[in-house]
């Protein structure tokens, strides 16, 4: 079977054939879409244009604390003044939605004004200046909002204005005053830091006091003259003990006393004969022995002139009374025992006799033995100096030798007291160092907060107010109309070929030549009858009524 091939002509054809319900079919879409259009409620929408200013002052001269991407900071000031609270707020104050609170939650008629809130970024090619580069900025941002009244739509889009202008200059004034709290608080701990390690470096100091590293050389210039002084000292020891040793010898040659052989004979004082006296009778008690004649003869000599001057009484006295106290001592332990109190008494008196006794006699000796000679005394006088002046050195150079000492405990204790110390002032200079730093950074902090607060920084700018909208941004009622003619000419063209694709009719001769594959002998031409013309007023009659009642469902629809 060969495949039916269509002209132009066969297309005409068959739109003459089925004209009438294309333009029924066409028509009837295009009142609904008519319809449609008109009855679609209009959205008025309310744009301002917030411009992004960058600050007054150049940045080469101030920088700001407050850093960040424009459209970063946009989004999350959004966040903020979108909260449910804010759009309750708004909604509150313009009654918005009045119908719709009425069979919704306050969480849908949230959800459908943040839908009816717009946000959109300006973004423009700039050169950064960090290196030169052009890139992408945001440098303004539109909000608007959608509403069906163009009043609602202008003061919410100016409430919207208002919010977001005054949550970024609240959102930088805090960031600036929390940034210069923060390094106020750091420049107060580190300096808090930096009193305690003044602290410790002078405490340290203190109590290693000639160990620091700056006193090192000072130390090693101590200790070589400390070693000179200790050499100088020993010297000078050195020749005392000769001299000590020379003088000794010449006194040794020399009598302390001199020699008397009659005392009587010598115009002295008695004071001066009994020196003398008993001066004599040391030199030959040294000679003969008691019993010799000559010596008790000086004894008996002494004791007389002792009693003439009365020396010897208070001895005597105190022996003589040493002898009574024994014999109480002797007579009371034969009645009483050791511990009574009587016996404890005579112990204590006879102790306290026998001490006086030997020190009058001890005292009576050493002014026997004092030396009179005056070549002995000279020469005693010099050895005694010269043993004083031996002392002192001896002093002195023990003395020179501690300090020796304590130098070299210095110079020994220097690397590790000096080790201790650097490390105490390298975390005292770095906590200096870092203090300098924060304080610096403390003033930048300030300056940029008042750049805040006198609006001299970073800010927003409303560069263009939220007008009254006169026309309607959506629906589109001109675009609606003319899609909807092109959709109802182009279904209605549809319905006719699928009409036509379902009609198995023969049509005129091509359908006669199409399913004989012969020409018809003749073609008689349709004539019509009283009843065609009459079935076609009625058609007529009925496109015109369903005009006319098309019309006025339009013109309704507008109306309500």
């Amino acid at each position: 079977m060969e495949e039916e091939t269509r002209n132009l002509s066969d297309y005409l054809a068959i739109l003459k054939r089925r004209k009438w319900q294309v333009i029924v079919t066409a028509y009837l879409l295009l009142m609904i879409v008519v319809v449609v259009a008109l009855t679609l409620p209009a959205v008025y929408r309310s744009e301002a244009t917030i411009l992004i200013k960058e600050q007054d002052i150049p940045e080469e001269l101030v920088r700001s604390t407050i850093t960040g991407y424009a459209d970063r900071s946009i989004q999350v000031i959004s966040q903020r003044v979108m909260t449910r609270t804010g759009l309750t707020t708004i909604i509150e104050k313009y009654n918005l939605y009045e119908e719709a609170r009425k069979s919704l939650t306050m969480e849908d008629v949230i959800t459908n004004m943040r839908k009816n809130i717009s946000l959109e970024m300006v973004s423009a090619d700039v050169i950064d200046p960090r290196n030169g580069r052009p890139q992408q900025a945001t440098i303004a941002f539109k909000l608007a909002f959608n509403s069906n009244d163009p009043k609602l739509a202008q003061g919410v889009s100016h409430e919207l204005v208002s919010l977001f202008l005054a949550e970024n200059t609240r959102e930088r004034r805090e960031q600036a005053a929390e940034v210069t709290a923060f390094f106020s608080e750091a420049a107060q701990n580190l300096s808090h830091q930096i009193v305690e390690l003044e602290a410790k470096l002078a405490r340290f100091k203190q109590e290693h006091q000639g160990q620091l590293p700056e006193h090192a050389q000072l130390n090693l210039q101590l200790m070589e003259r400390t070693e000179q002084q200790l050499r100088d000292t020993t010297r000078r020891m050195q020749i005392l003990d000769e001299r000590i040793i020379f003088l000794s010898a010449e006194l040794r040659t020399i009598q302390p006393h001199r020699i008397v052989t009659n005392s009587r004979d010598l115009n002295l004082e008695p004071g001066e004969r009994l020196r003398l006296l008993q001066s004599q009778y040391i030199s030959m008690k040294s000679i003969y022995s008691m019993q010799h004649p000559d010596l008790r003869r000086l004894k008996v000599e002494l004791d007389i002139l002792k009693k003439e001057l009365g020396v010897s009484e208070n001895t005597e006295l105190l022996k003589q009374q040493l002898k009574e106290r024994r014999i109480s001592l002797q007579q009371g332990s034969n009645k009483y025992s050791a511990n009574h109190p009587d016996v404890v008494k005579l112990k204590n008196t006879i102790a306290s006799l026998e001490f006086s006794i030997r020190k009058a006699e001890t005292s009576f000796v050493a002014q026997m033995e004092k030396p009179e000679n005056p070549a002995y005394i000279a020469v005693q006088t010099q050895l005694n100096a010269v043993r004083t002046e031996r002392t002192g050195a001896k002093i002195e150079q023990e003395e020179i030798q501690q300090k020796l000492r304590e130098y070299e405990g210095r110079l020994l204790a220097t690397p590790e007291v000096e080790r201790i110390y650097r490390n105490l002032a390298r975390d005292y200079e770095g906590a200096t160092a870092q203090y300098q730093e924060i304080k610096t950074k403390q003033r930048a902090a300030q300056i940029s907060h008042e750049l805040e607060v006198g609006q001299k920084a970073q800010r927003f700018t409303l560069l263009e107010r939220a007008v009254l909208p006169i026309n309607p941004a959506s629906p589109n009622r001109q675009a609606i109309l003319f899609l909807g003619f092109i959709f109802s000419i182009v279904s209605a063209v549809g319905f006719a070929a699928l009409i036509e694709s379902l009609d198995s009719s023969i049509q005129g001769r091509v359908g006669i030549v199409r399913v004989l594959h012969k020409e018809p002998l003749g073609v008689i031409p349709y004539i019509e009858n009283h009843a065609d013309k009459k079935k076609k007023r009625n058609k007529v009659f009925f496109i015109i009524t369903l005009f006319i009642i098309s019309i006025f469902i339009v013109v309704l629809s507008v109306l309500v």
